[in-house]
């Protein structure tokens, strides 16, 4: 991987990465799935964490408060 990132054959990286691998680095979910995700990968592990969403309107900052709200 490290020498299609370097060549910047970022078409030819997926097919390194398989599923597992990305779900080993990576808390992967929907909207509605990511905040019980991130619990369950971290509860008692982790005091802070970051993650961002896309946000393009107010529906997406009210998603957004909402994972927030439930991760506290």
């Amino acid at each position: 991987p490290s020498e299609r990132s370097r060549a910047k054959d970022w078409d030819g990286l997926p097919s390194l990465v398989t599923d597992d691998m990305l779900h080993t680095v990576a808390t992967v979910g929907t909207y509605d799935t990511i905040a019980n995700q991130l619990e369950e990968r971290y509860a008692g592990r982790v005091d802070r964490i970051e993650f961002s969403i896309p946000i393009k309107d107010r529906a997406d900052v009210d998603v957004f408060a909402d994972i927030l709200s439930k991760l506290r």
